[in-house]
């Protein structure tokens, strides 16, 4: 009896935390990508992070969007809607994979 006493009071406590947890750490600042033949940026505000074409692992168009791994683990996914056309993905595409393939 206590102890579903207990899970009824946490309940509610877990399900808001949980809702609450990806508000409080989304970041609202806009971001931008940049990608060239020595690798990526990427800028949200004031903060920035890079990586070479090296220390990716792979690059795939998977459903809509395209997802740039990193062989630490991380991952770069930008969605079909960053693009104003399916054309203009296709080519961002090519380019990123030809970049990848040249310096892995």
């Amino acid at each position: 009896l206590y102890w579903l006493m207990y899970s009824i009071a946490v309940f509610p406590i877990v399900v808001v935390f949980f809702a609450a947890f990806p508000q409080i750490l989304f970041k609202s600042k806009y971001r931008t990508l940049e990608v060239g033949p020595e690798g990526w940026v990427t800028k949200i505000g004031e903060i920035s992070g890079t990586q070479k074409w090296s220390e990716i692992e792979s690059v795939e168009n998977v459903k809509d969007s395209i997802q740039i791994k990193g062989k630490n683990g991380n991952a770069l996914i930008v969605p079909s809607r960053a693009f104003e056309s399916l054309t203009n993905m296709e080519k961002f595409f090519s380019d990123v994979q030809a970049w990848h393939r040249n310096n892995a």
